[in-house]
This record gives C-alpha cells, sequence and structure tokens, in this order.
C-alpha cells in the first residue's frame, strides 16, 4: 500500500504471477489494468460483489493483467490516518524483530552485546 498526494493503492496482483485466488469485493472498487509499452491501461473497474482474477485459475495460467484497489475518494483526513497507521505499523514491525523472541535468542543478544562491549576500537 502506498500513500501519495492522490491516492491510496492496494495491489493485488502483478502481472506474470500465477493465478492461485480469486477474488470478491466487499466494499470500494478494484481496477485492472494491462502494461502496453510501459504505460498501464485500465480495462474495468470491479465493484461490490463482483469476481475478479478468476481466469488465471480456470486457465491454469499466470496473470495477465494486474489488480489495484482504489481509493481515491477518501478525505484528505482519511489517506494521512492510513499513512500514519502503516508507518506506525512497519515501525512496531522493526522494533519487534529486533527483540529476542525466545529464551535462546535473549542470552544470544547478551553474549554479542557483552562481546562488543569488551572489544577496544
Amino acid at each position: 500500500m502506498f500513500v501519495d498526494g492522490g491516492e491510496v493503492d492496494k495491489k493485488f496482483f502483478q502481472e506474470g504471477d500465477p493465478g492461485n485466488a480469486a477474488y470478491i469485493i466487499e466494499s470500494g472498487s478494484v481496477g485492472i489494468f494491462k502494461s502496453d509499452e510501459g504505460e498501464d491501461v485500465q480495462l474495468a473497474t470491479m465493484n461490490i460483489g463482483e469476481l475478479f482474477g478468476e481466469m488465471a485459475i480456470i486457465y491454469g495460467s499466470k496473470r495477465m493483467t494486474h489488480a489495484v484497489a482504489m481509493l481515491a475518494k477518501q478525505a484528505p483526513m482519511v489517506k494521512t490516518l492510513i499513512q500514519i497507521l502503516a508507518v506506525n505499523l512497519r515501525t512496531v514491525h522493526e522494533v519487534y524483530m529486533k527483540r529476542p523472541c525466545s529464551a535462546h535468542d535473549f542470552f544470544n543478544a547478551i553474549t554479542l552485546s557483552y562481546g562488543r562491549a569488551g572489544q577496544k576500537n
């Protein structure tokens, strides 16, 4: 998901990805795009209750298009809130990944820190 000056988008799949799932839209809309000479051409807009992504499953082929959830009509405050939440989630994830997850990890972290403290520069 990314937030820029105008849109909040979430990509479901890219062209060439394996077709291992189909999707039904619960809310909002999804644009179906095809890349053509570096340009994204919108082929369709799917709305609530519609199914997309099924063709790759039916034919057992790779994705021929890419699908993007479009939330461009949200108020600027909602977009800003989504961006803040995404940054916060990423920060929490980065901090958590640095924390020891088990006693073994904890003792390895202490050993590593102790070893660094004993080194002279």
